[in-house]
């Protein structure tokens, strides 16, 4: 809301000099889910103009950069000692604090009202994912190590993390992986139980703010 408030046109109409520097911004529309992009940019004396992809542009008052890095704070997945628990596929997930459950054919990050812990047999997303999106764990018996990005030299990509955790007697291996799927490249974090066909894939959280989500995996 502080964001929007400052992207208000300003009462000067007056059009601002040469562009020095930009930022942009991705708002979602919370009706349909659509992302759009707006570029604010400022032409070095704080005169600043939002133009909007949907057409359109605005000389504007106020700093949304200066708001956005103010109230900007890295996503979070606290998990409660009495965290509801999805299961599906063999395998049980806590479902951390605000985040939804969402039970669907397809995966879509495009259209998650906020973050979620997502069962889905198929990807179908609906938007560009260079695009923001909210975090969430997708659980499916889709064998996602079989969409490992490999580049056009045959190497696949190499992981960024490796770690077995072991809850209730479940052992997972997991990597830091590019997949392709849907003809997009979505990295994140993929989990491969020892045995079953379940499968976890945790997008939009780095291993340090996953941590309790992913060691709270457990044979469901």
């Amino acid at each position: 809301a502080d964001v929007l408030a400052a992207l208000a046109p300003a009462a000067d109409a007056t059009a601002c000099g040469p562009v020095e520097s930009y930022r942009t911004f991705h708002l979602q529309d919370a009706a349909s889910g659509r992302w759009s992009r707006v570029d604010v940019t400022d032409d070095g004396t704080g005169c600043r103009t939002a133009v909007s992809e949907l057409g359109g542009s605005a000389r504007i008052t106020g700093d949304p950069v200066a708001v956005a890095n103010e109230g900007a704070a890295p996503p979070a997945a606290p998990v409660g000692a009495d965290a509801q628990v999805v299961r599906a596929h063999g395998l049980a997930v806590s479902v951390p604090v605000g985040w939804d459950v969402v039970r669907t054919p397809s995966l879509d990050p495009c259209t998650l009202a906020g973050p979620s812990v997502v069962v889905a047999d198929e990807f179908a997303p609906s938007c560009y994912l260079a695009r923001p999106h909210h975090p969430y764990l997708w659980l499916t018996s889709r064998p996602l190590e079989d969409d490992r990005f490999v580049s056009d030299y045959g190497l696949e990509s190499r992981p960024t993390s490796r770690e077995v955790v072991d809850t209730s007697g479940l052992a997972v291996t997991w990597t830091g992986d590019s997949l392709e799927l849907a003809d997009q490249m979505v990295d994140g974090l993929l989990g491969v139980p020892a045995g079953g066909s379940g499968r976890l894939f945790v997008a939009g959280l780095d291993p340090e703010q996953s941590a309790g989500l992913r060691e709270s995996v457990g044979r469901g």
